[in-house]
Formats: C-alpha cells, structure tokens, sequence
C-alpha cells in the first residue's frame, strides 16, 4: 500500500499520493484552486465545524409551511454544537426563528402565561405554609398527646 503525504515545500502546498490521484481525477489543477477547496468542503465536511454550526444557528429560520418540531430538532441539534451561548442568548435566536404568525401567538399568551406563574406561585407559598403548620402541630401532638389539639387562623 502507498504512503500518502503532504508536503510543504517552496511551493504553496504539494499532494502525492491518494490526494493527488483525486485530484487528478477530478480534474482540479492549480488554477482553479476555489474549486478544489468546494469538492474538499463538499466530500470531508467543513473545516471549523463549531463556526459552521453558530453561523446555521444564527441564520436558522423557520420555513413557511413546515413544522415546528423540524426546527425545534435543528435548532437543539445545532445548540449541542456551539459552546458559550447563556439561555438568554438562545431564547433570543430561537424566537427570531420563529414564523410571525407563531410569534403573534405567543404575544398573545405570553401575558396569560405570566399571570398563570404569579397565580401559582400563590397558591405554591399557601401550600408551603399550609403544610409547615400541619408538621408543627404534628410534632406539638406527639410531644404532647394529652393536651387539645388547637387550631387557630
């Protein structure tokens, strides 16, 4: 089996071996170099992968008529990708994505939803205290068993 190398040299860059048979093959040549950097790009992927991703992140918009679980899916398959990105930042690209009329959608239901959270909260703290009075009076009982149990408001 050949050896493959590249070779740095005085010229630019030199390819022997596999690389310049598929070069040959393909018929890239010196010349047109932009070429040969496409059909490299094309067959082995990007070179910076991580650049890629941010760059479709940030340009992933979703398209009229398809569906939001296919740019959910991009969108979460691209963010496993990027590094550094808070959820404020991705809250904010992914709801730019979005297609106006969903953003109509949530414009109209973000207020609902935010005084569903506060009613919540509400009734969250009430329960709390609720069972931090039970659990006293459990523990008053069973410290006490022969004295009235006596609830007051």
């Amino acid at each position: 089996m050949p050896e493959y190398h590249w070779h740095i040299g005085t010229r630019p860059l030199d390819l022997t071996g596999k690389e310049y048979d598929w070069r040959i093959t393909n018929g890239i040549t010196k010349r047109n170099g932009d070429a040969f950097v496409i059909k490299l790009t094309t067959n082995f992927g990007p070179h910076d992968p991580v650049g890629n991703a941010e760059h479709q992140l940030n340009n992933l918009l979703m398209k009229d008529g398809s569906h939001i679980n296919k740019y959910v899916v991009k969108f979460n398959h691209l963010t496993t990708q990027v590094h550094g990105y808070g959820g404020g930042a991705l809250h904010h690209i992914f709801y730019n994505g979005l297609l106006d009329c969903i953003k109509d959608k949530i414009a109209h239901i973000a207020p609902l939803l935010t005084q569903a959270v506060l009613i919540w909260g509400i009734i969250l703290q009430a329960v709390w205290q609720l069972l931090q009075h039970l659990l006293l009076i459990l523990h008053w009982q069973r410290n006490e068993p022969s004295l009235p149990i006596l609830l007051y408001s």
